[in-house]
């Protein structure tokens, strides 16, 4: 890894890493049977781990996402998630060498477009929320508004409209106000800011190029109050059934149907 870090990068090469072929599935490997021997394991097994240089790699990994890639940065957040979960107590181990915090500057610097490092990190937040000190972190940091920061990129938002990227994020941030309810008024903060601005300004601006540029609307409740509705859709019965079939699959819409209708 420190050779990797000192390198010059390669052409991007699998899941937009900067790996060589071989490089990548070893880390791949590594990282997988490192997750199967934790999943099931409790106490020592956990403890060993975290006191050896791994939790030292895996923050160097999500730190340089841009060299190892999102899939590498998947298996690293996944790793974080289990070791919390499963030994609550080693977060203080985690933090003193840096992992949360690398992991949480990694949100609010810029997510890699990989869906399953999207689907991963709601999990990631209710393991690090476990530990006060975590969650005061976390919110010190405003995660939630990086995580929406997503919603205004347009790569983004081409991979979570595939699969069910979009879903089973919302699932998974769902469960995690259920789990931690204080986090609610932050999330919904960040929520309503990212709507006013992709709504209220980003799109209003976008030239109506492309059927792949759905038109919305939104209204003042009332004129001389900053009171906002949700956006609707289009209903024009013009509309071919595929643009139809994009609007019903917007990310930010399939994120609050799976918020708050599950």
């Amino acid at each position: 890894m420190d050779y990797n870090l000192t390198a010059p990068p390669d052409d991007e090469g699998l899941h937009n890493s900067k790996l060589s072929y071989s490089e990548h599935q070893t880390l791949h490997t590594f990282l997988n049977l490192l997750h199967r021997l934790l999943k099931n394991g409790h106490g020592e097994r956990v403890r060993n781990v975290v006191d050896s240089e791994v939790i030292g790699s895996l923050r160097e990994i999500i730190s340089h996402l841009d060299i190892f890639g999102g899939y590498i940065g998947y298996l690293a957040a996944k790793l974080i998630a289990v070791i919390i979960h499963n030994e609550p107590t080693s977060y203080a181990a985690l933090h003193e060498v840096g992992l949360p915090q690398a992991f949480l500057q990694m949100i609010v610097d810029g997510v890699p477009p990989t869906p399953e490092l999207i689907n991963a990190i709601p999990n990631v937040f209710d393991a690090i929320c476990i530990n006060t000190q975590g969650k005061e972190m976390f919110s010190e940091k405003n995660c939630f508004e990086g995580f929406f920061n997503m919603f205004q990129s347009i790569e983004h938002c081409k991979i979570m409209t595939k699969g069910h990227c979009a879903t089973d994020t919302g699932v998974a941030m769902d469960e995690l106000l259920r789990h931690h309810p204080d986090l609610k008024d932050a999330f919904m903060r960040s929520y309503i800011k990212m709507l006013k601005d992709i709504c209220g300004d980003r799109v209003f601006k976008e030239e109506p190029v492309g059927p792949k540029l759905p038109r919305l609307e939104y209204t003042h409740v009332q004129p001389e109050v900053e009171s906002w509705e949700l956006c609707t859709l289009n209903r024009d019965e013009n509309l071919t059934k595929a643009r139809l079939e994009e609007e019903r699959t917007l990310p930010v819409l399939l994120l609050i149907r799976n918020v708050y209708f599950v």
